[in-house]
C-alpha cells in the first residue's frame, strides 16, 4: 500500500501524459509520476470524477463544475451549460461524455465546449457512464424512485434503454447471457436479462411476497433463490420461470452450481442440494445464517454472516471453524478461495481450511467477489455511504478502484469478456 499524503477518501483515478491523477473528497487532487510518490493539491470545488482523453484530463463535480488540465497540476475552470451536479465523465468514441443529476448528459469533443444531450429523457440522477461496442450506456436512479439505463448509438441517438424499480442483489452469466435478480419495495421479484450487459429486459414474478437474493447457472438451467426457488424453462429462455416445490426451508441467500449439482444456502444454516434445480434435498442444517457458497479443489465452501466458514467434500457432510469477518461472499479461482465481508474483510485460502487475512483497501462492507481477465474484483458499500469497488491480481494485494456516493453494490459476475455489478435501486455497472 502506497502513502497518498492525504487522509481524505479518494474517489477516482486516471492516467495520461505519464502522470497518475487521483481526486477525492474535500476538494482533494493528487498527482504521481509512478503511482508510488504522490503530491497533493486542492481544487476550488468538490470533484466527483475525472478521465483522460484527447491529450488532457477532464474533471467534473458539484454545481456543474468542469475542469481541464494537460499535466494534472494546472487546471482551468470551463464554462458548463448546467448548474446540476456532475457525477461521472468518460472519454470514448472521440468525445467526452459527462452525466449528472436530474438527467444531465453533456458531450464535448475538446473538454472546453460542452453541449447538453438527451434532454427530457429522465429526471433521475445519472451516476455512471460506460462505452462499448460503439455505444454509450448511462445508469442512475434515486432511492425510492427507481433506476434508469440510457443508451446512445449512432443510429438511434440518446434513448432510455430501460427503467428499473428493483433493488438488484445478484448477477450471473451462462449460455451467452447475463441474468440479474432483485426485489422491489412491494416485495416482488424481478429478473433482468441481457446478452451484452448493455441492453436489458426484465420479467416480474407475479407471485406475492417473492424476494430474490441470488442466481446461478448449471445443467442448462438458471436457478434463482430467495424466499422461494425458481428455474428457467429452458437454457435459452430466461424470460419464463417456474416455481419449484422444495422441502421446508428458511430464507435463502446464496446458490452455486458445481460438482454436477446446485447447492443453496440460507438462514438457520439451511443447505439444499439439487442435481437439476427441480428436485431438492435438505441437508443437515449448520445453525448459522449462510450467505454465499463456492466450489473448488474438490470442496464446497460456504460462509456465514456471523464469522463462520464451513467446508464439505460432497455437499452433505460439513465441518467448520470460526473466523472474524461477518462474511458476505466467497468464490474460488486460480487455485484459491477468496472470501469477503463486512468492514472490508478479505480472506484467502488454498484449501478452505487454512485462511489468511489480507489487508483491505477499504473499510466499507464487501458483498460480492468475482474473477475474470486475470483479476479479482470485489464490490460492496453501505447504506448512507455509497459503493466501493476493489481489485487484485492475486487475491492478496488489493487496491480500491472506485468509491462513490451512489447506491451500494450487492454482487458482481464476469462473463462475455466483461464484469457486471448490480446493486441497490436498480444499479447496473459494466466494465471490461
Amino acid at each position: 500500500m502506497q502513502n497518498s499524503g492525504t487522509g481524505n477518501n479518494l474517489l477516482a483515478v486516471a492516467y495520461g501524459n505519464n502522470t497518475f491523477v487521483a481526486i477525492g473528497q474535500n476538494n482533494t487532487i493528487l498527482t504521481s509520476p509512478n503511482g508510488v510518490n504522490w503530491t497533493p493539491y486542492t481544487f476550488n470545488n468538490s470533484i466527483s470524477d475525472l478521465t483522460y482523453g484527447n491529450n488532457e484530463f477532464v474533471a467534473v463535480g458539484s454545481n456543474g463544475a468542469i475542469y481541464t488540465s494537460f499535466n494534472g497540476t494546472s487546471w482551468t475552470a470551463e464554462t458548463p451549460p448546467t448548474s446540476n451536479n456532475l457525477n461521472a465523465v468518460i472519454y470514448a468514441g472521440n468525445q467526452f461524455v459527462a452525466v449528472g443529476d436530474q438527467g444531465t448528459i453533456l458531450t464535448s469533443t475538446d473538454g472546453e465546449h460542452w453541449q447538453p444531450q438527451g434532454q427530457n429523457l429522465t429526471t433521475l440522477n445519472l451516476n455512471s457512464v460506460t462505452y462499448g461496442n460503439g455505444e454509450f450506456v448511462v445508469a442512475g436512479g434515486i432511492p425510492y424512485h427507481g433506476g434508469v439505463i440510457i443508451d446512445w448509438n449512432s443510429t438511434s441517438g440518446w434513448q432510455v434503454a430501460t427503467t428499473q424499480v428493483a433493488v438488484l442483489t445478484s448477477v450471473n452469466y451462462g449460455n451467452g447471457q447475463f441474468v440479474a435478480v432483485g426485489t422491489n419495495y412491494s416485495n416482488q421479484g424481478y429478473v433482468y436479462t441481457s446478452s451484452d450487459g448493455v441492453h436489458w429486459s426484465n420479467q416480474v414474478i407475479t407471485e406475492p411476497d417473492t424476494q430474490f437474493n441470488s442466481v446461478a447457472y448449471g445443467n442448462n438451467t438458471f436457478v434463482v433463490i430467495g424466499s422461494a426457488i425458481f428455474t428457467s424453462t429452458s437454457p435459452s429462455n430466461a424470460a419464463q420461470w417456474i416455481e419449484r416445490t422444495v422441502p421446508q426451508f428458511n430464507f435463502l441467500h446464496g446458490v452455486i452450481y458445481a460438482d454436477n449439482q446446485f447447492v443453496a444456502v440460507g438462514d438457520g444454516g439451511t443447505i439444499l442440494t439439487s442435481p437439476d434445480g427441480k428436485t431438492w434435498t435438505q441437508q443437515n442444517a449448520l445453525n448459522r445464517s449462510l450467505v454465499s457458497v463456492a466450489y473448488g479443489g474438490n470442496y464446497f465452501v460456504t460462509v456465514s454472516s456471523d464469522d463462520y466458514i464451513f467446508i464439505s467434500h460432497n455437499g452433505d457432510q460439513w465441518s467448520g471453524n470460526q473466523l472474524a469477518g461477518n462474511f458476505q461472499g466467497v468464490t474460488y479461482v486460480d487455485n484459491q478461495f477468496v472470501a469477503v465481508g463486512d468492514g472490508g474483510t478479505i480472506l484467502t485460502s488454498p484449501d478452505g481450511v487454512n485462511w489468511t487475512t489480507q489487508t483491505p483497501p477499504t473499510s466499507l462492507n464487501l458483498n460480492g467477489v468475482a474473477y475474470g481477465n486475470n483479476i479479482f474484483v470485489g464490490v460492496g458499500g453501505e447504506l448512507g455511504y455509497g459503493n466501493v469497488i476493489v481489485a487484485s491480481p492475486d487475491g492478496v494485494h488489493w487496491v480500491k478502484l472506485a468509491e462513490a456516493t451512489t447506491p451500494y453494490l450487492g454482487d458482481v459476475a464476469y462473463g462475455n469478456n466483461m464484469f457486471v455489478a448490480v446493486g441497490n435501486f436498480g444499479t447496473i455497472l459494466t466494465a471490461p
